[in-house]
C-alpha cells in the first residue's frame, strides 16, 4: 500500500510539473495504441452501456491516481465515467467470454513494433511467481500458499507471469493465476466450457513449470518474441525435461 501511494504521489507531480491534462494524454495515447481495434480484436465488446474503451480506460487509471488529481480532468467527460456503478465494472472483468490474454499480446505487440530498438543481446523473457495475499475465504479458487519468504502459509493466489525485458523497460506478455488443493471453499461459478473463462480456470489447476512451458511456447507462436534468449527468475529450478524444452525453444527461435 504504501508502494501504491508513493507511485500516486509521483505521478501527480509529474503531472503538475509538465500540466498535463490526463484526460488528453489518455486518450492520445489510447488513440496511437488504436486500443478499440484490439479490443474488438480480442472479442472484447458491448451491445449496449458503455463502451469497452471507456471501461478499461477507468480501471486502468484508477489505481495509479487518488482524489486529489480529478480537478485535472476537464470538461464533464470524466464525470460521466463515474456515473456507471460498480457492478457495470464487475460485469466487464467477469465476462467469461472475453479474451484478455489476446488483448494484452496484441497491445504489446504493438507496443514492441513501434519502440522496441534493443539489440539482440539485451533482449530476455522473464518469468516470476508472486503470491497475491487475499482475506475472502470465499472467494472462488482462492487457496493458502507457501511463501519461502516468510516462512508462514498465506491466503491468496499464485501468480505466474512471463514479461519480456529489453535493458530498459518490462513488458508483460502473460499471466496465469494458480491455486492450491488447501482451498477454505469449494465454490465453483458456472462457465461455458467453450470460454475463454473457463479455460482460464483450468489452467488454475495445472504445475507452473508446465504452465510455463505452455506460455513460452505461446510468445513464440505469436511471434513476438523470436529469437530471444530466456531468463527465469524468482521460479524453483524446473527438472531436467523442463529445461531442456525450454533451451529447445531458444535455439529453434534463433
Amino acid at each position: 500500500m504504501k508502494k501504491d501511494i508513493a507511485f500516486s504521489l509521483s505521478l501527480q507531480k509529474e503531472i503538475q510539473h509538465k500540466r498535463l491534462c490526463l484526460e488528453s494524454e489518455v486518450e492520445k495515447s489510447w488513440s496511437e495504441v488504436g486500443i478499440k481495434t484490439l479490443l474488438h480484436r480480442a472479442g472484447i465488446s458491448k451491445e449496449k452501456g458503455f463502451a469497452p474503451s471507456t471501461l478499461l480506460f477507468v480501471l486502468i487509471l484508477l489505481p495509479m491516481i487518488k482524489e486529489s488529481l480529478t480537478a485535472l480532468w476537464s470538461g464533464k467527460y470524466f464525470t460521466r465515467l463515474l456515473e456507471a456503478r460498480n457492478d457495470t465494472y464487475y460485469r466487464f472483468l467477469n465476462c467469461e467470454y472475453f479474451n484478455w490474454r489476446k488483448l494484452v499480446t496484441l497491445i504489446v505487440s504493438r507496443m514492441l513494433a513501434r519502440l522496441d530498438t534493443a539489440e539482440f543481446a539485451q533482449k530476455v523473457l522473464i518469468a516470476d511467481d508472486t503470491l497475491l495475499h487475499k482475506t475472502g475465504k470465499e472467494m472462488e479458487l482462492v487457496s493458502y500458499h507457501f511463501d519461502h519468504t516468510t516462512k508462514r502459509s498465506h491466503l491468496g493466489y499464485q501468480m505466474l507471469q512471463v514479461g519480456y525485458h529489453n535493458g530498459m523497460d518490462f513488458y508483460p506478455v502473460d499471466v496465469s493465476f494458480h491455486t492450491s488443493k488447501r482451498r477454505p471453499n469449494g465454490n465453483s461459478k458456472k462457465m461455458d466450457r467453450r470460454s475463454n473463462g473457463w479455460k482460464r480456470r483450468r489452467e488454475a489447476f495445472e504445475k507452473k513449470t508446465n504452465m510455463l512451458i505452455h506460455m513460452l511456447k505461446a510468445a513464440g507462436r505469436q511471434a513476438l518474441m523470436l529469437g530471444l534468449s530466456f531468463s527465469t527468475a524468482g521460479l524453483p529450478m524446473t527438472p531436467s525435461s523442463h529445461r531442456s524444452s525450454i533451451s529447445a525453444m531458444g535455439s529453434s527461435a534463433g
